[in-house]
């Protein structure tokens, strides 16, 4: 296709001027209707109107571009439009921003220009363009702006990510303004755009030869011909499975890191996790930006794990000033930011939240047609691509999908297994109050003391063939009902590491003997173990020594009907575990900041159950409250009454 010469154009704008109709005007000059109805609209958008003017919108492909322009030679609109993100997206991208653009600008370049690192999740719901915004815009802008910029670009697949630094790397040597569907500037979320970055700001891709320009990785030209003093590329495409060599960058932005088919067991989430703790984030260079965005699409995604993170200064010299400092990096990833936040009352996280709703019902009004006005100054945040009609739709779907997806929003409190606030206490939206379960008596592994007999001992067991194990040891005490979790173990384990006999030394090894030699010297021998039914079945009847320790332990082996029990009215899941914390029987450590550590995982799962990714730590604790009533019955003790005389005269006669 034959390229346009300016000459064309300013004889086409003369033509124009003295009155002739476009498509006649075209044809006199060579060019096609199409082409030239769309010069006409994008210099009206761009509010062109000189020949000077139309000359920098068409730039022939083999005219030399100028050279990187230094800030202070800039002027108008290129000038402009290096502090105004609206727009640079309008005049380089042809994008209409929504408020919402604006907002996550501004923020992400205060958290750029501070001395320290900084790290922040971004979610908003889909549909809104956060993607082309995120891995080209934005990029782009902090580019044009500062071209020693060290930056990646990541995604779940490495070619994602390769598709993103490719589009950018296009925009930074295109030369003709870029040309948006006529049904996307219809709709009023499109322009036609004005310019090239390489053209207002000088040329970005390097001579043949002369510097890396990759679809994957690329350097862009820096001002006054000065080299590159660091390794790093301008910007690099990285993918979840990508090889890192090496490389830092200053600005880093994951796009849409999780998706819920990929990561659909617990091994493949944990995985996701440590590689995030340990490879992610460790490539983000001292005093950089590190960016998470996408949308949530379970309560047990990625952005939930980042937003746990708790944020730990390096003049936090005694542990116990934040009780999270005590556990491993790796062991965070069940940490509620909730839960965190009211057993410390120190909010304290590594996380900035930015978070947009597809609808505030705090500011509806009941506009919602397509050119109504967006959030903040309305209630859609983008009313002609997040339409009205799209979220009424996803709502009467799936209503608590869309609180996650649409609203970025976690399981409504009041919805859940088990209220935050019956755990931690405090005053619910109905005024009432809870004393909660955090119990300052007693610490992991060391039963209170004081407590008036009987008390029961008690463990629980809920094994698993391929994923976590949830043991608990609880102590019950009739009088006050009270429930007191002793210890809790979560995590994997073969069944001898449970429960294992070696025939030479004749001995005993597991944790099932290991908490029955500490609850004997606390004691408080336990004398019930309560098994789920299939797994007893399975591998612990199979042997003839686990069943003399049962009988030299004293211990009793109860086993227990899951999938028979679950939705019982009475004693089931969802009625017997929420009555025993909203009452505050539930009594768990917190004697010492550290023994919140131990039973996070239960309040996680109680919190968020069903939608937690595992719920072995809920299930657990329902076999103890499914058993109390055939474990403990209490005495009833009968007073004889006497008989008045006038009954006992009558009786003899």
């Amino acid at each position: 296709m034959a390229r346009i010469l300016n000459s064309q154009w300013k004889r086409f704008d003369e033509l124009l001027r003295d009155g002739m109709a476009v498509a006649h005007a075209a044809q006199k000059c060579g060019i096609g209707k199409d082409t030239a109805y769309k010069h006409v609209a994008r210099k009206k958008a761009a509010g062109l109107e000189s020949d000077v003017a139309v000359e920098n919108i068409y730039v022939a492909e083999d005219e030399d571009l100028p050279d990187p322009i230094p800030k202070h030679l800039l002027t108008g609109d290129p000038l402009t439009a290096l502090s105004d993100i609206t727009l640079f997206a309008q005049r380089y991208f042809g994008f209409v921003l929504m408020p919402w653009h604006v907002h996550a600008t501004q923020r992400i370049q205060e958290l750029y220009e501070s001395e320290s690192d900084k790290y922040v999740v971004i979610n908003c719901p889909p549909g809104v363009g956060k993607s082309s915004f995120f891995t080209e815009v934005l990029p782009a802008f902090m580019t044009a702006r500062d071209r020693t910029i060290k930056g990646f670009i990541g995604s779940i697949g490495q070619e994602n990510a390769k598709m993103y630094t490719s589009n950018l790397a296009d925009h930074f040597e295109r030369t003709i303004p870029v040309s948006r569907r006529q049904r996307d500037i219809d709709r009023g979320y499109a322009t036609f755009a004005a310019s090239t970055l390489s053209r207002d700001y000088g040329r970005f891709k390097p001579d043949a030869g002369e510097d890396m320009w990759r679809q994957d990785r690329f350097n862009v030209l820096q001002t006054n011909g000065a080299p590159r003093s660091v390794k790093e590329p301008t910007w690099a495409a990285l993918g979840y499975k990508s090889k890192f060599i090496g490389h830092r960058a200053d600005f880093i932005i994951w796009d849409d890191l999780y998706d819920a088919s990929t990561f659909a067991t617990v091994e493949s989430r944990d995985k996701l996790k440590n590689w995030y703790l340990n490879t992610a984030e460790t490539r983000l260079d001292e005093g950089g930006l590190f960016i998470l965005q996408g949308q949530r699409l379970s309560p047990d995604d990625i952005y939930n794990f980042a937003l746990s993170l708790p944020d730990i200064d390096e003049d936090d010299e005694e542990p116990d000033d934040f009780f999270i400092t005590l556990a491993d990096r790796a062991d965070l990833d069940t940490i509620s930011r909730d839960f965190i936040d009211a057993a410390t009352d120190r909010p304290r996280y590594k996380y900035e939240h930015i978070k947009f709703k597809a609808h505030y019902e705090d500011r509806c009004e009941s506009d919602h047609s397509m050119d109504a006005k967006p959030y903040p100054y309305g209630c859609l945040l983008y009313p002609a691509r997040v339409t009205w009609k799209r979220i009424n739709q996803a709502r009467s779907a799936d209503e608590r999908n869309f609180n996650i997806v649409y609203q970025q929003e976690d399981i409504d409190p009041e919805e859940a297994l088990v209220n935050p606030i019956w755990i931690t206490g405090g005053t619910d939206k109905s005024g009432i109050e809870f004393p909660g379960c955090y119990d300052d008596t007693f610490s992991v592994g060391q039963p209170p003391t004081g407590l008036t007999e009987p008390l029961i001992s008690v463990c629980t067991v809920d094994p698993s063939a391929s994923n976590y194990w949830a043991v608990q040891w609880w102590l019950y005490h009739p009088e006050t009902e009270h429930r007191y979790l002793i210890d809790m173990f979560r995590g994997k384990l073969d069944a001898s590491e449970f429960l294992d006999y070696n025939p030479v030394t004749r001995t005993y090894s597991g944790i099932m003997e290991e908490w029955q030699t500490r609850a004997k010297a606390a004691n408080h021998p336990i004398t019930y173990w309560i098994f789920e039914h299939n797994a007893a079945q399975r591998w612990f009847f199979r042997f003839a020594a686990h069943q003399i320790w049962v009988q030299k332990s004293g211990s009793n082996v109860i086993t227990h009907q899951t999938t028979a029990n679950k939705n019982d009215p009475d004693f089931g899941v969802r009625t017997a575990i929420p009555n025993a914390y909203k009452r505050s029987l539930v009594r768990l450590p917190a004697k010492v900041p550290s023994d919140l550590i131990m039973s996070k995982q239960l309040v996680y799962e109680l919190t968020r159950y069903p939608d937690a990714a595992t719920d072995d730590t809920v299930m657990a604790n329902w076999f103890l409250e499914w058993n109390l009533r055939n474990i403990y019955t209490p005495k009833l003790h009968f007073q004889r009454t006497r008989r008045p005389r006038f009954q006992l005269v009558a009786a003899r006669r």
